[in-house]
Parts: structure tokens; sequence; C-alpha cells
């Protein structure tokens, strides 16, 4: 895993500009594996969705990451967090 300093933070750099297109283009409504869908439509893996879009964030480059929350029979009486 790399450091989050060792990271391309700009939008423009290949691999986050792949990560965003779909994180801000193609996913709608609800997903329960939102990392594991933008991984899979931009053909960028899991670790490395969540290590540019975390880098990204701290560096200021995005605002802010929104995944709402379903609340379904069952997560009843349960608080749920994404990771």
């Amino acid at each position: 895993m790399s450091t989050v300093t060792d990271l391309p933070i700009a939008h423009t750099d290949p691999v986050n500009a792949k990560i965003l297109a779909v994180s801000e283009d193609r996913i709608q409504g609800f997903v329960r594996d939102p990392i594991g869908t933008i991984a899979e439509q931009s053909g960028v893996d899991a670790e490395t969705v969540t290590e540019r879009i975390r880098a990204m964030l701290l560096a200021g480059t995005i605002r802010r990451v929104r995944q709402t929350l379903m609340a379904d029979e069952s997560r009843r009486g349960r608080a749920g967090a994404w990771q």
C-alpha cells in the first residue's frame, strides 16, 4: 500500500480520471458496494480506488465522498457505516 503523499492527486491523472468518471457519472441510485462498483466499471482494483479517493480527498482535489446508506429489514436496529 502506498502512502497518501506518494499518490497522484490531480483529477487529470489517468487512473484518477477513470475513477472519477465512474464515481461521478456512471453510478446512480443506491449500490451496496460502491468501491467494488467503481473498481469493476473503471478497471482499477478496489485497493487502488480506495487509496486514490483517500489521497484526492485529503489533498482537496475532491471535496467529499458521499454514499447514502440503505435502511432495510436486515439492518433494523443496527447502525451501519461505510468505510
